[in-house]
């Protein structure tokens, strides 16, 4: 899951920087017990450099097996799968030779964990346990 540290920040990363914020509304989370956290130094994910160059790799790999059959392509698709969690890429990585080869080799160009967090608009991203649970305050 992700947050924001201000309202503002959250409603333009829901809607879109610019766009009307109608329909979302700005909440803080409430855990049960602490959760991981972890924090960008920018405010948007989309924005962190890593996507870009990523999202171009996993196109380049794409294009070289786009005449490839069905099976070669499928191969790849968990990698768009919304709201894939870390447990399901890697139990189709131990099946899946094709996935677990383009994984191992753009993992070593993810930059994201090593970055300075920038406390003051730096988007958060949080992991809740099974054993702990969240509630939504609006603001």
């Amino acid at each position: 899951m992700y947050a924001s540290p201000t309202a503002e920040l959250a409603l333009d990363g829901a809607a879109g920087v610019g766009l009307p914020q109608d329909g979302f509304i700005a909440c803080r989370v409430a855990c049960r017990t602490p959760p991981k956290v972890f924090q960008l130094s920018v405010a948007d994910a989309r924005y962190y450099p890593d996507v870009k160059r990523l999202q171009r790799s996993v196109h380049d790999k794409l294009a070289r097996v786009a005449f490839a059959g069905l099976d070669v392509r499928l191969a790849l698709a968990p990698l768009f799968l919304p709201g894939l969690t870390r447990h399901e890429l890697m139990t189709a990585m131990e099946t899946n030779a094709p996935l677990r080869q383009l994984v191992e080799e753009l993992a070593p160009a993810v930059t994201l964990w090593a970055d300075t967090p920038n406390a003051s608009v730096g988007e958060l991203f949080f992991e809740i346990d099974q054993d702990n649970a969240y509630t939504l305050h609006p603001l």
